[in-house]
């Protein structure tokens, strides 16, 4: 079973970096266990896949094993499932800035 695999060019993940540290702060590529960080290499991961990206594309963006990256996606699919309240709401400013930034750069795009 071949998986249709985007490719990043690193943009994508920028912009999705961009916003979590935006919401979690700094540190979401560091190995703390402080929630805020935990929560925004999850949502980096989910939202990745979501789009389609692969486990080992996530990984090399996360610099983590695909088995981690698997981890992150199922506490993710948990928090979706159960709708944890401080999750929910890590995951609901996330959302509003990866909007804030992909209206940006269409607009940026245009000029």
């Amino acid at each position: 079973l071949e998986e249709e695999e985007k490719e990043d060019d690193g943009s994508r993940f920028a912009t999705l970096y961009k916003a979590a540290t935006d919401v979690c702060g700094h540190g979401i590529l560091t190995s703390s266990r402080d929630f805020n960080l935990v929560m925004g290499r999850r949502m980096i991961a989910y939202q990745m896949r979501l789009e389609g990206y692969s486990l080992m594309t996530i990984g090399k963006r996360l610099i983590r094993h695909h088995a981690s990256i698997i981890h992150m996606i199922r506490m993710m699919n948990d928090t979706m499932t159960f709708r944890f309240k401080d999750e929910m709401e890590y995951w609901n400013k996330f959302q509003q800035k990866i909007k804030e930034y992909d209206i940006h750069s269409r607009t940026t795009q245009g000029s």
